[in-house]
């Protein structure tokens, strides 16, 4: 019992650092502006697909993963990297202004901005769990984010997590970071991706 928990342990943690480097790798594949978008991709289809078996994530699979997931994680990428660094631009005008309604502008970008967030961490599972054309997975992703408010304070906290824990060892930048936050995200939705199925099903 002690030697398989501790088993399971090693093989999570070794899972966790095998998918941060394949991060790194499949971002420098794409030249960092566009291998960014095909890392998150192919991670969270990975992660679905193997879960914990670290087996199942094979170095020699990452060229034609990459060249696989390209163009769609390209595009997802940036259909929401765009948009928020508007929303960030505008932020920082708003900031610059000492007015009360500037302060409600500045909440409602922000939340704009977390939305946008959250709507691309459903795009990726969404995607990982089904086969769906680009125009539909947007929209699904949209709607999805407003059908339970608790799994995005739950998404939103994790985050924070991860994020601390980063900051406070930067460390996990290369071998940790993007492994705890693929799984953390994949967990969270897990319990949505079911309903998603199940009502597809019905259908």
């Amino acid at each position: 019992m002690v030697a398989t928990t501790i088993t399971n342990v090693f093989e999570r943690v070794y899972t966790v650092m095998k998918m941060s480097l394949m991060f790194w790798v499949l971002t420098l594949m794409g030249g960092v502006v566009l291998g960014v978008g095909p890392a998150f991709l192919v991670l969270m289809d990975l992660y679905h697909e193997h879960g914990w078996e670290y087996r199942g994530y094979a170095w020699r699979n990452l060229v034609s993963l990459f060249k696989t997931h390209f163009k769609r994680g390209n595009a997802l990428f940036y259909t929401v990297l765009f948009p928020q660094i508007l929303l960030g631009y505008n932020v920082y005008l708003a900031t610059q202004v000492k007015h009360p309604l500037f302060f409600v502008l500045d909440f409602i970008l922000i939340a704009m901005f977390i939305f946008l967030s959250i709507a691309y961490i459903y795009a990726l599972v969404l995607n990982a769990a089904f086969e769906i054309d680009f125009y539909n997975l947007i929209k699904l992703s949209v709607i999805s984010v407003f059908v339970n408010f608790f799994k995005i304070f739950r998404i939103l906290m994790l985050m924070m997590c991860v994020l601390a824990l980063t900051y406070r060892y930067k460390g996990l930048i290369l071998f940790g970071s993007i492994g705890i936050y693929i799984a953390l995200m994949h967990w969270s939705l897990n319990g949505w991706i079911h309903e998603v199925d199940e009502k597809i099903e019905i259908l």
